[in-house]
């Protein structure tokens, strides 16, 4: 890894840093400190970024807000890349000069045309919802309370109470080694949960269409959604949102809770004694080691029992 700090040190648009705890880049905060972090600030850092690892053929991940990741309990031997403010905004344009969210939306506002933003990946997935709401423009009401950025939405094609990233999603603006490229959304096959992107490739924009609405009324739904959150979820713990996908046949909260899960403890986690699909960290020394045991234990539970098989929403390092 030590060829791959000095390359990336070389390029502009490109800050490194060290040990920067699970705290910091997760909302889980379980795992060990990551050995090199590189904040990209820009298109052709993302872009020089790729050309250098992959010349080096060296592995990498990308981390978004780090709201369903667990890190290793071990060090990492690879970068974990990650976009920096450079990356926060919005254009009217694809792909055009980033303004701050505010001031692209109330330029939207000011056109009759159907309502379409160009976003930053960097930019915050629940700053967007309330922002949008807030000026009646429709089409993410249902991401209030996720604390994820846009780039890892789409790359996950997030989504809660009914919704999803698909739902308004147009193109999905890509850096790799090659240069960059825009991408239809009809050719991510998006479905549940999942997003197909080309392999070595970063999320830097996407490229959303809105509907407007009633300002009361967009503020009525996310309002209403942000309750049941509160009502129904452990937001005050950490933990790294909801544990399995649903499946067809019934949710995975229901499920776990008919084998017993709920409250179910290993060391410093425990599946919440609020909602069985959320693991929540209880202790500063908890573990990723205790996740995976706790993971499989529920996964071999479910299909012994009710024969399905639970598929992980958080992933593990």
């Amino acid at each position: 890894m030590k060829a791959a700090e000095a390359a990336l040190a070389r390029l502009d648009g490109v800050v490194l840093r060290h040990g920067v705890s699970a705290k910091e880049l997760t909302t889980f905060g379980v795992g060990a400190a990551t050995t090199l972090l590189a904040e990209l600030n820009s298109i052709e850092a993302c872009r020089s970024v790729c050309r250098s690892l992959e010349e080096l053929a060296q592995p990498w991940k990308m981390l978004g807000g780090g709201s369903n990741v667990v890190l290793p309990d071990a060090a990492l031997d690879y970068p974990v890349l990650r976009l920096g403010r450079g990356l926060q905004g919005a254009a009217l344009e694809d792909g055009g000069r980033l303004l701050p969210v505010e001031g692209a939306v109330n330029l939207l506002n000011q056109s009759d045309e159907e309502p379409r933003l160009y976003v930053g990946a960097a930019t915050s997935l629940m700053s967007l919802s309330r922002l949008l709401t807030s000026k009646g423009l429709s089409g993410f009401e249902f991401a209030s309370g996720i604390p994820a950025t846009v780039g890892g939405a789409v790359a996950m094609n997030a989504g809660a109470h009914g919704g999803c990233i698909a739902d308004a999603l147009v193109s999905v603006h890509v850096a790799e080694a090659a240069g960059e490229s825009f991408i239809d959304a009809s050719e991510l096959s998006m479905g549940y949960r999942t997003c197909e992107l080309p392999a070595g490739t970063i999320v830097v924009g996407a490229s959303f269409r809105l509907r407007r609405r009633g300002v009361e009324d967009c503020r009525k739904q996310r309002r209403e959604n942000l309750m049941y959150r509160k009502r129904t979820q452990p937001l005050h713990l950490p933990s790294a949102g909801s544990v399995f996908r649903n499946p067809s046949q019934a949710s995975a909260g229901e499920l776990l809770e008919d084998c017993g899960f709920k409250g179910r403890r290993c060391g410093g986690i425990e599946f919440s004694q609020m909602h069985a699909n959320w693991l929540v960290r209880l202790s500063a020394e908890a573990k990723s080691a205790e996740v995976a045991q706790l993971l499989e234990a529920a996964m071999q539970e479910v299909r012994s029992r009710k024969s399905i098989d639970l598929q992980p929403e958080i992933r593990l390092w």
